[in-house]
């Protein structure tokens, strides 16, 4: 989804009277576009520095409240276009874009649309092999060894000639150190990290 980049010149958060998001609501972009929207510094750093995922979105960030005031700017509106296009069976019309509009303080409108993302086959800059395999270890970076990255690559080259006893090398070792410490609970284990809610609860 776009973020017009003009917006991020300067950093002009405080100009924005309100954003609306006009797309499907099958795959709402609202919640992570809130996160960035939310400190627009960072934010802008990312979207015109062609950011990395995990810098982007840190894990302090997560369940920070409230909001900033630029989030609550913020509202998704359906459209039966986009809605239409996300189930398409058509894969020359089928996307998973939408359609953002800006309008700031001043009274001026902003406003642009995406329908794939720019690596897809039909975006603007449509991967190939190599940049699929240099994302691949931009994200693997510091939490898989480099050796191990190269075994997994090599594995995938040859996924056409695997045998069955092969199949189990489509997959990687994470470094020890990146896996920080082990967990009794799991994610979705709310007991173990809302006891004060509960609490409340009863």
């Amino acid at each position: 989804m776009c973020s017009p980049a003009v917006l991020f010149d300067g950093y002009a958060f405080g100009k924005i009277a309100g954003i609306v998001y006009v797309e499907t609501l099958f795959h709402s972009e609202i919640t992570s576009k809130q996160l960035q929207w939310d400190n627009g510094e960072q934010r802008a750093q990312h979207f015109v520095g062609g950011g990395h995922h995990k810098n982007s979105s840190p894990p302090e960030r997560g369940g920070r409240k409230p909001p900033s005031p630029l989030c609550r700017k913020i509202r998704t509106v359906e459209d039966a276009e986009w809605t239409r296009r996300y189930h398409s069976h058509d894969p020359d019309e089928k996307a998973f874009g939408g359609k953002v509009v800006v309008t700031l303080k001043g009274g001026s409108v902003i406003s642009d649309e995406i329908a794939v993302a720019d690596a897809h086959p039909l975006g603007a800059r449509p991967f190939k092999r190599p940049d699929y395999i240099g994302k691949f270890r931009t994200l693997a970076e510091g939490v898989i060894a480099p050796s191990e990255q190269d075994r997994f690559i090599a594995t995938v080259e040859r996924l056409a000639s695997l045998k069955a006893g092969e199949l189990s090398e489509l997959t990687f070792m994470v470094e020890a150190s990146a896996l920080g410490k082990a967990s009794i609970s799991g994610i979705f284990d709310w007991s173990h990290h809302t006891p004060s809610k509960r609490t409340a609860a009863k």
